[in-house]
């Protein structure tokens, strides 16, 4: 049957990275709403009239049949899904959504399924397919991950009192702190909020990504809350973002 030890099986999956791995094969880590994270080899796939070769990118959306290995399942035929065409046409939105891979990458276990964070990843990416490059849907996405992963940020009220006006919010804490608990945190990661940037990070957890098309944030608003959730997400990670480093050296200060 289509239990998990049938020697074939066919899955619908975010292809995350593929890495090169002897003469004309890749290692393929993918991301599946029904399996979680895997891994699998890909063989043949360099050589010019490997079928395999588009349904395997970064970011592309497949139906990947596999049969089980000992060590690594095989990729023995792909179907490309949705590609995001215009996504691949544009600098600034490739490299949001290798972004969005790495993240997945880092913080995913292996063989645990997260059909919430699969669903958000294939809404982010038709997002940014469909309209102008939008910050606030990546950053929408982080929040999503991290609520999805177990470590929310508490954004609703102080996180230690439960009850004071949120004047900052604190990395370690995890979420905004009144004037007084602030002054009995021990974080030195900690960003002032103003009400424009504590309701920013609201709408972000609450609302739906066609919702945030609406919103005008200041630039200051967004460049603090994008810097919170990096942040965020690396202390839980333990991890920096390769690719993050890459966006800011290419597309900061142009």
């Amino acid at each position: 049957g289509e239990g998990r030890m049938a020697k074939y099986y066919i899955t619908e999956a975010i292809v995350l990275k593929n890495q090169d791995f002897i003469e004309t094969d890749k290692i393929v880590t993918f991301f599946a709403r029904r399996e979680g994270k895997l891994r699998a080899a890909a063989k043949g796939i360099k050589k010019p009239n490997s079928s395999l070769r588009g349904a395997v990118q970064p970011f592309c959306f497949s139906c990947l049949h596999l049969s089980r290995g000992r060590e690594l399942d095989l990729i023995t035929q792909g179907r490309i899904i949705e590609f995001f065409g215009y996504v691949r046409d544009d600098m600034v939105k490739t490299l949001h959504s290798l972004y969005l891979m790495e993240l997945l990458d880092k913080s995913l276990a292996e063989a645990d399924p997260h059909p919430e964070v699969f669903d958000a990843t294939l809404t982010v990416l038709r997002c940014l397919e469909d309209g102008p490059f939008s910050p606030l849907a990546v950053r929408w996405f982080e929040l999503k991950l991290a609520r999805e992963l177990g470590y929310a940020l508490g954004l609703q009220k102080c996180i230690l009192c439960g009850r004071g006006k949120a004047v900052v919010l604190s990395i370690k804490d995890g979420g905004v702190l009144c004037d007084r608990c602030n002054r009995a945190s021990t974080d030195n990661l900690i960003f002032a909020l103003d009400g424009e940037l504590w309701a920013l990070l609201r709408d972000l957890e609450q609302k739906d990504v066609s919702f945030l098309q609406r919103v005008k944030p200041s630039a200051r608003a967004l460049r603090v809350a994008e810097q919170i959730l990096e942040r965020h997400l690396e202390y839980h990670l333990g991890h920096r973002f390769n690719t993050k480093s890459v966006i800011r050296n290419l597309l900061e200060d142009k």
